[in-house]
Parts: structure tokens; sequence; C-alpha cells
């Protein structure tokens, strides 16, 4: 009877564990946070992931060019470097798909104050930023295949890439202070704590070099434009010098069509002078035979040569009408 009961409360003891593990606790219970804060995050982390992936990409084709021209690099790797980002850039644009939120990532985007229509539209903007690395990309690889054709091309390369270089680094604080640290200024130490490991202790573009945390939305935003007044500066000084290049491009297209013109003219030029150095040859022979024909009194061949005297007068004329304006 003993030996019954001790399998009995044994029994009970297993069946009672089985239930705790069927009744285990969800994960943001474990981690001390709350379900829209563990929602979130990890929704969001997956996508600033891929944006920092990206930037990260874009940050190791520029440090390929500036290889380059510290010469620690040659041009062929510096432009297979910048043709196998292109690639991966054209290719995540290729796969880039539209994104909806579904009902409960909303809710739990309401819960923490976020804006569901903002974040949707942080979500679909990755295509957006490929499409501007693709730019900048695409007019480095142009300059860089052009290097090597003098001092002019060479500053063109210097100055394009210092000016993506400075772009890349402000785009680090805006993505990081205008989505990141933006949408997260009111989380708790654990929620803060899941986002650092999560997403933020990984980060390795994305992220200012001496990142600051606000906890105030205001200041992150006024942190967010500080940062989108030097994108916007550096885009106007590169539309600058785009504009003057163009300026300067139109001018060498018009001398170099003037030049072509001036060929043209110095090849007609050439063509009459020719022309009409071969119609003097010719007169002075039929002068010669004129001569002959007066004294012999051959009336017949002085009429048949004052008609080839007529002719080469002809042709004269119509040469010398070419060159009046």
């Amino acid at each position: 009877m003993r030996r019954m009961w001790i399998f009995a409360a044994l029994a009970a003891l297993l069946l009672s564990g089985c239930g705790a593990k069927t009744q285990a606790s969800e994960p943001w219970e474990e981690l001390g946070v709350s379900e829209a804060a563990w929602t979130v995050i990890e929704d969001f982390s997956g996508r600033y992931s891929a944006l920092d992936a990206d930037g990260l990409r874009y940050d190791e084709a520029l440090e390929a060019v500036q290889g380059y021209l510290d010469g620690g690099l040659g041009q062929a790797e510096a432009l297979g470097a910048l043709n196998s980002a292109l690639e991966a850039v054209e290719a995540e644009l290729e796969a880039a798909e539209p994104v909806s939120l579904d009902a409960g990532l909303e809710e739990a985007l309401r819960e923490l104050g976020i804006s569901p229509t903002e974040y949707e539209a942080f979500a679909n903007s990755r295509p957006n930023d490929l499409q501007n690395q693709q730019l900048r990309l695409s007019s480095l690889l142009f300059y860089l295949e052009n290097a090597g054709r003098g001092e002019a091309a060479l500053e063109d390369l210097r100055f394009t890439l210092a000016a993506n270089a400075s772009e890349q680094e402000s785009l680090r604080g805006y993505f990081y202070y205008g989505c990141l640290n933006y949408w997260f200024t009111g989380l708790d130490e654990a929620e803060l704590e899941l986002l650092r490991s999560s997403l933020i202790d990984g980060l390795e573009s994305y992220i200012p070099e001496q990142a600051l945390w606000f906890t105030d939305r205001d200041m992150a935003e006024e942190q967010t434009m500080l940062c989108l007044d030097e994108v916007e500066a550096l885009a106007g000084l590169m539309s600058e010098r785009l504009g003057s290049q163009q300026d300067e491009l139109y001018e060498m297209e018009h001398d170099y069509d003037r030049l072509l013109e001036l060929i043209e003219e110095d090849r007609q030029a050439r063509e009459r002078l020719a022309a009409l150095m071969e119609l003097s040859a010719r007169l002075e022979e039929l002068s010669a035979q004129i001569d002959e024909a007066s004294e012999a009194g051959d009336a017949e061949r002085l009429e048949e040569l004052r008609a080839q005297f007529e002719a080469l007068v002809a042709e004269y004329e119509a040469l010398t009408a070419e060159e009046t304006p």
C-alpha cells in the first residue's frame, strides 16, 4: 500500500511537471517587457538590420575607391569592388516588395506611441535608399573608369568620393536618430536592453561613431533635422558642381562643333585651291596652244581652243564664286 502511494505521488509530480512545461511563459514575459514592445522591436530590428547591411556594403565600396586613391589598391580591384556592390544593390532592388503592416503590429505600434502610417513609410523606404546608393555607385564607377585620363578626371573622382563619404556620415545620424532613437525614446530599462541586444550592439554602419541616446522625442527629432540639413547641403553642392560640369561640357561640345566646321572649311578651301592650280596649269597649256595655232594661221584650231578657254573661264568663275560669303 505504501508503494502504491509513492508511485501515485511520483506520478502526480511528473504530471505537474509536464503541465508546467505546457504553460511556459511567453518570450516577452521572460524578458520582462510588454508584448507590444517585443513585437515592435523584433520587427524593427529585422528591417533596420537590412538597412545597416546595405550601408556597410556601400561603406566598403567607398573604402575601395579610397584605397585606389591612396595607392593601396589597383584600379581593377577597386572597379571590381564597385561593380560587386552595384550588382548587389540591383539584386536587392529587384527582390524588393511593398510592405503592408498586419493588424497585430499596428496595434503594438500604437501602444508604443508610434504612428503605423509613419512606420509603414519607413518599412517601404529601403528601395529609395538603395536607388540613392545605385546612383552614387554608378557615378563613382564612371569617374573611376576614367581616372587615368588626367588630373582633372582624377580630381572629379576625389570630389565625388569625398562628397559621397560625407553624405554617408550624415545618413548614419539621420537613420539612427530619425528612426531608431525617435521611435523608441519611451522604452523602459528592460525594453531598451532588449533593443540593444537585438539590434544596436550589432550595428556596423548606420550608427554614429559617438552615438547618443535621447529619451525625449523632440530632442531626437532635432538631431535628425541637423543630419538632414547636412545631407541636403551636400546634395546642393554636388548638384552645383554637376551643373558647372554640364556647362563646361556644353562649351566643349560647342567648341568641338566649331572645330569640325573649321576643319570642313579648310578641307573645302584646299579642294578649291587644288582645282584652281589645276585650272592654272590647263590655262598655261591652252595659252601655248593658242599661240601655236595663231602662228600657224589655223583658224579652225583657234576656234576650238577659244571654246576650251571659255569653258575654263566658267570653271574658274564657279570656283571663285564659292568663296564669296
